[in-house]
């Protein structure tokens, strides 16, 4: 039985829910924090593996949520009973962009934490974005067809 794929249910993936996650590990509130009296390098060190550890979170449901959109864009085009092969193609290119980007934002994740660079998820949004938006587009297909 395929699962239930409504608007509803589609906006729930919401790419608002990921933006505070691009503010997470901006290097001014570090610098903010070392330039007030008290600060230590131990309260440094100590912000950024908590704010690597929530960052990790946000990596976790994005990785989720993407694997769910992407089953709702396959179910659809199941569901829409034509064949879509450029569908299918961005989806297999998608999902390849999306594992690459993951394993670089855990690898500069992993370095950040100790000091070195930078990190930056936006790559990872706007693939989630782009297939959320072809989500969308085929909702009006489907309806049609059923």
């Amino acid at each position: 039985m395929m699962p239930a794929v409504t608007p509803q249910s589609i906006e729930d993936f919401s790419l608002e829910r990921y933006r505070p996650m691009l503010r997470l590990l901006n290097l001014e509130e570090f610098s903010l924090l070392e330039s007030q009296a008290g600060s230590t390098p131990e309260m440094i060190a100590d912000m950024r593996r908590q704010r690597c550890r929530i960052f990790r979170r946000y990596l976790r449901l994005l990785r989720e949520d993407f694997g769910q959109v992407c089953l709702a864009v396959k179910l659809l085009m199941v569901h829409a009973g034509r064949g879509r092969p450029d569908l299918a193609r961005m989806l297999i290119r998608a999902r390849l962009q999306f594992a690459v980007g993951m394993i670089a934002v855990e690898v500069r994740l992993s370095l950040y934490r100790i000091g070195v660079g930078k990190v930056d998820g936006a790559n990872l949004l706007r693939v989630f974005n782009h297939v959320q938006r072809e989500l969308h587009s085929l909702i009006p297909s489907v309806a049609a067809g059923a």
